[in-house]
């Protein structure tokens, strides 16, 4: 899994793994779902480096996801919209 200290930059390259795109990572099938088609740009079912650089925007409304478990995979977020789904809390 990919990982970072709070508030820190990544510098070590040698340091970072894939993260899978797969049920245990992120159990919710709509949201795993969307977390493949916004951001797996090479289709290959992981997270790289790069795409979890660049996945900086989430767009989650009515997607019927009752799950955010796993977001904190991707911890360059920025924005993220997850309007009428059904999870009360954001990562459960």
């Amino acid at each position: 899994f990919l990982l970072r200290a709070a508030g820190s930059a990544v510098t070590d390259m040698s340091i970072l793994t894939y993260t899978p795109i797969n049920e245990e990572t992120f159990p919710d099938e709509a949201f795993r779902g969307l977390v493949t088609s916004s951001f797996d740009k090479n289709s290959d079912s992981e997270l790289d480096f790069e795409e979890v650089l660049n996945a900086e925007n989430l767009y989650a409304d009515n997607m019927g996801i009752s799950s955010l478990q796993g977001i904190n995979q991707l911890m360059y977020l920025k924005k993220v919209y997850c309007r009428n789904n059904t999870c009360t809390n954001p990562t459960s």
